[in-house]
């Protein structure tokens, strides 16, 4: 009887696996983030991080997870107030970053690269040309 109560609590939600991780930009915690893992189909699962840049999905209200599978995963300022450094397009909207989530425990830890580190500082012989 206790697996039928367990089973129907569950109602129409599909496996998730627990996911938590850091994201860092340069080396450095990013925090006041939001890390959302996008599925195929379905609902996408979403994560804060904190002075650490720390987080942990949650899938609904006080449901933790995200949905088993392949995720893209994307990463955002949040609409009020700011992240703790700017964030590069490349990991928002377009972002290729990816995540296998499987049954059970999950730890993604992402380490970005802020645009003024991706792209070489110009040298004298550049700036030369470029005035």
């Amino acid at each position: 009887m206790t697996g039928m109560i367990n089973g129907c609590s569950q109602g129409d939600r599909p496996p998730i696996g627990q996911v938590s991780g850091s994201v860092k930009i340069d080396g450095e915690p990013l925090s006041d983030v939001i890390v959302t893992f996008m599925p195929e189909n379905g609902r996408p699962a979403t994560g804060l991080t904190d002075k650490q840049g720390k987080y942990q999905l949650q899938y609904l209200y006080q449901v933790y997870g995200c949905k088993i599978g392949l995720n893209k995963v994307s990463i955002f300022a949040p609409t009020t107030g700011a992240p703790s450094h700017p964030i590069p397009s490349k990991y928002q909207e377009k972002s290729e970053l990816t995540a296998e989530v499987k049954a059970g425990k999950n730890v993604f830890d992402f380490d970005l690269e802020s645009d003024a580190k991706a792209k070489p500082a110009p040298t004298k012989k550049t700036k030369e040309i470029l005035d």
